[in-house]
């Protein structure tokens, strides 16, 4: 089994339109001028999805200070080729994003270390 956080649909968010869909985090970022907020029942749900988007995307820029991170942000804008850069770094590095991963789920201890 497979589950990719970048591509598979798991956020939900709000559209202009006032419609909530569902999204990969990579499409999150991709069309984040069509979208409103992430938005979810659970205040602690949707507070972890804006944590990790935020990490994604310090780790991904670099901005040297906070104020750019929030422009960033409020323009609803992310350079995509940078975006692909660091996902192609990442998975050069021996990042999954494949939450099932045998050898290195995401954000995950791997799973032989749990036996050790």
């Amino acid at each position: 089994m497979n589950y990719n956080v970048l591509y598979e649909p798991w956020i939900p968010v709000r559209t202009k339109d006032n419609q909530i869909i569902t999204k990969g985090l990579y499409d999150v970022f991709k069309d984040a001028e069509e979208l409103i907020e992430i938005s979810d029942e659970s205040v602690m749900y949707e507070f972890g999805m804006y944590r990790l988007a935020v990490l994604f995307l310090i780790d991904c820029f670099r901005p040297a200070r906070l104020s750019n991170l929030e422009d960033m942000l409020e323009d609803g804008e992310f350079d995509m080729d940078q975006i692909d850069e660091y996902i192609d770094l990442c998975r050069n590095e021996g990042v999954s994003f494949d939450i099932f991963d045998e050898e290195r789920p995401f954000l995950q201890s791997p799973t032989k270390s749990w036996s050790e």
